[in-house]
């Protein structure tokens, strides 16, 4: 789908399907400063603006996933492959791509209850300290903006607190890292 490349597109770093029945959307930033060098804390954007760029890559996958759907079903072979496999156990599907995709916007169009919208955020340790509750702020921006969507839930997690079921996160650190 390199047609999609350099259109002015942004979304979400990871899509991902979940044992056939949770769609993720998963961005991830992170804020951690791990040398003088890096990002200084007054340029980390303010939790609206940083709620905003998340919604837009959020709708920007979204519209992403409707496009690749669509230049799916103008393909000849699509509809009659689609059929073959879906009468195979679905362990067969995921061997290729468009068979992804197909239940990607399955679960978005008949199971909006399974789609889990994550925003990964690593701050600094002072701005968690200094703006108290950075998670809640973004969760109400983010809820707000994608208001007319009918997910499930918007969450905002990070290393030390995250609800997937299954999956163990870990941070790459090197030797000298410095937590502040």
């Amino acid at each position: 789908y390199k047609w999609l490349s350099g259109v002015g597109i942004k979304g979400v770093d990871f899509i991902g399907i979940y044992k056939g029945q949770q769609l993720f959307l998963i961005e991830v930033k992170n804020y951690r400063r791990r040398n003088e060098r890096q990002l200084p804390e007054h340029l980390i954007p303010d939790s609206s603006a940083l709620g905003q760029a998340f919604a837009d890559k959020i709708l920007d996958s979204l519209q992403v996933i409707q496009t690749i759907i669509g230049y799916l079903k103008r393909r000849w072979w699509y509809a009659m492959a689609h059929k073959i496999v879906s009468q195979l156990p679905s362990r067969y599907g995921w061997r290729w791509d468009w068979y992804f995709w197909s239940q990607a916007q399955q679960l978005i169009e008949q199971h909006p209850d399974r789609v889990r919208i994550v925003l990964w955020l690593e701050e600094a340790q002072s701005v968690l300290e200094s703006s108290g509750s950075i998670k809640g702020e973004l969760e109400a921006v983010v809820s707000t903006q994608l208001n007319h969507l009918s997910f499930s839930r918007i969450e905002v997690m990070n290393i030390r607190q995250n609800s997937l079921e299954g999956i163990n996160c870990q941070l790459a650190m090197p030797n000298n890292y410095s937590n502040s």
